[in-house]
């Protein structure tokens, strides 16, 4: 499965990532905008039941593109590793764990946001401790999204140079990272390139 993201091209991770996420959303909204007619009781039916829907969709689809994003940047980092000398190679258990949670919140948050709906409202009645837990996970995840963004760009830079960086040295790769859509289409020969010297030396 590395194998597989790491000698992806750029344009097949582009339309698995951004482009089919974006054409299943713009027809879910689509078929909301078009529920309503003219205003009578049988629209707003008809509306409320393609939110519904909405609300069970997107969470699976957000999971399964989730699965697709996460694991190319597991991929990324785990592969690449081995292009990296010994003395310089990066705590790969520290990204692990940082990237399974960042994917756990999601899956969390989607399943809530599965299940809850249409009872939404009910979350204003929720205890304000479980508000506090949410955020407090909430800004975990962003920390670990943060450092996964760091850590793959550090491991591109480190595996493509041969030698210790800073961030200065790869910060152009943390905002390609960061900025996904437009910085596939750089950093994923790059990182063809470097595998394909692997394959060349085997």
């Amino acid at each position: 499965m590395t194998n597989l993201f790491l000698k992806a091209k750029h344009w097949q991770l582009f339309i698995l990532i951004f482009v089919i996420p974006m054409l299943l959303q713009f027809g879910l909204f689509g078929m909301i905008a078009s529920s309503f007619g003219d205003g009578d009781g049988n629209d707003y039916n008809k509306s409320y039941e393609l939110i519904a829907l909405v609300f069970k969709v997107i969470p699976i689809m957000t999971i399964f593109f989730s699965v697709i994003y996460f694991g190319w940047f597991w991929s990324v980092a785990v592969g690449l590793d081995k292009e990296i000398p010994e003395e310089l190679k990066l705590n790969l258990g520290r990204f692990k764990a940082s990237l399974i949670f960042a994917f756990s919140y999601i899956v969390l948050i989607m399943a809530v946001m599965s299940f809850l709906f249409p009872r939404l409202f009910m979350m204003l009645g929720m205890p304000y401790t479980i508000f506090g837990i949410i955020f407090i996970l909430h800004l975990l995840a962003m920390f670990c999204m943060f450092y996964n963004l760091y850590f793959v760009a550090k491991t591109i830079k480190t595996a493509e140079t041969q030698k210790a960086v800073s961030f200065g040295d790869f910060v152009g790769e943390f905002f390609m990272l960061w900025f996904f859509p437009v910085g596939v289409w750089i950093l994923q020969p790059l990182i063809n390139k470097l595998v394909s010297k692997e394959d060349d030396f085997l």
